[in-house]
């Protein structure tokens, strides 16, 4: 086994402009070496629980970790969340994982898995996110998540997100919310607009982003309060499952989250209305199906940061709001995003970085005075987007770097969805 050797970072970062052209110190003299720690490795699967001790340290005795992708189909930062996912069950007692995926369609994975055996690695293909279930950088997640199964610890999963045109969505879900209403003998189901309902909610499922709202779309809305008063009163079970009222409250919140995020504007996505059911998905899981567990949530920066514009209610906000200091979020940024040979200006917490090495990892400093040089630095945050002011310390409270990072696309062929 290769031997991973930790070496010590001696890093000084730079204010804007100022320090040497070496950028080994700042205007303040600030040395934050002791905040950095540089792995002498580029094989992230390689990494070893001693590697990662210092994240650890740093999650400490958080329940929920939230590992975030700057951008979607980056093969690194899958390779290294499978990897953390993989540490933070083995070590440190996290039993659940919450991905960005429609709720109803991993729901629909856990029942395949239960009534045909089907592995994760076979369902998620079509229900959960392409770019977790097409590719094999994505798919390490899943393949663990199968070996725990037959393990004494194994990992729960659940989907978080609204309806995002998964084959469980499309194919089962108007079926199967008529034939739940019918066993309640659900008045709803005698409404004259039924029909409307039943038709507009089908459209929504295949999450039609960019396109114009129904002529009905108020129909649709009232019938859905209706729908969610038969479920979301004194749910009488609170299981991830289809049989469970609580399971649909949610589900039938999730459609009309998805409604409201592709049609609240014309032609714009609202975020809001789709990431606050998202989180209101992801508190009833922590609070309910869940309760007592250590969950990691993985999903995009864009949800999962627990700040942002005073305009934009995040998934991790909604978290924030209700599990407070209970919860550690990471982050992964790169040097080389857009080409190998792109370098990051001096002021930037990545032209530091890239002095370091292929990996490294970076908790928030606890001293005032090494927060203050570092919030003079602009990081790359969403899409790996440069941030001045950076929202290290609020949005996030750790990150990883990587110097290069590669896209991958998914491979529908070789990823089939499986019925």
């Amino acid at each position: 086994m290769k031997l991973i050797l930790l070496a010590t970072l001696a890093l000084t970062l730079t204010a804007c402009g100022g320090g040497s052209g070496g950028g080994s110190t700042s205007n303040t003299g600030v040395d934050l070496k002791k905040s950095a720690q540089a792995l002498a490795t580029s094989n992230i699967d390689a990494l070893t629980d001693a590697d990662l001790a210092n994240f650890g340290s740093a999650v400490g005795d958080s329940r929920i970790v939230v590992l975030t992708e700057p951008s979607h189909s980056v093969a690194q930062a899958m390779d290294l969340n499978a990897r953390l996912i993989r540490y933070l069950h083995e070590n440190k007692g996290f039993d659940a994982l919450l991905i960005e995926s429609g709720m109803f369609d991993v729901a629909n994975m856990n029942e395949l898995k239960q009534s045909r055996a089907l592995p994760f690695t076979v369902s998620a293909p079509g229900r959960a996110f392409y770019g977790f279930s097409r590719d094999a950088n994505g798919q390490k997640i899943f393949t663990y998540l199968d070996q725990t199964q037959s393990s004494s610890k194994p990992m729960e999963l659940a989907g978080i997100d609204v309806m995002m045109e998964g084959v469980a969505s499309t194919g089962l879900f108007v079926s199967r919310l008529e034939a739940r209403l019918q066993a309640r003998n659900a008045a709803v189901l005698l409404d004259p607009q039924w029909s409307i309902f039943k038709t507009i909610a089908q459209r929504v499922t295949t999450n039609p982003e960019y396109t114009d709202a129904p002529a009905d779309l108020a129909v649709f809305k009232r019938v859905l309060e209706l729908v969610k008063t038969e479920f979301c009163t004194a749910p009488a079970t609170n299981q991830y499952r289809f049989d469970s009222d609580g399971f649909w409250c949610r589900a039938v919140n999730s459609l009309g989250g998805t409604a409201g995020y592709v049609w609240n504007t014309p032609k714009i996505l609202d975020y809001n209305a789709r990431d606050h059911e998202a989180g209101n998905n992801a508190i009833w899981l922590l609070d309910g199906p869940f309760a007592g567990k250590k969950a990691i949530v993985l999903t995009h920066a864009l949800h999962g940061f627990a700040a942002g514009s005073s305009l934009r209610e995040s998934t991790g906000i909604v978290l924030a709001n209700r599990f407070g200091s209970q919860i550690h979020t990471t982050h992964i940024t790169a040097t080389k995003v857009n080409s190998p040979e792109e370098v990051v200006a001096q002021g930037a917490l990545e032209y530091e970085l890239d002095k370091v090495g292929a990996l490294a990892y970076f908790p928030y400093p606890a001293d005032a005075a090494a927060q203050a040089e570092l919030s003079k630095l602009s990081i790359r945050e969403v899409n790996f987007t440069p941030e001045k002011p950076n929202r290290f310390g609020r949005a996030y409270q750790s990150l990883f770097y990587v110097r290069q990072i590669s896209f991958v696309s998914p491979d529908w062929t070789g990823y089939p969805t499986v019925y």
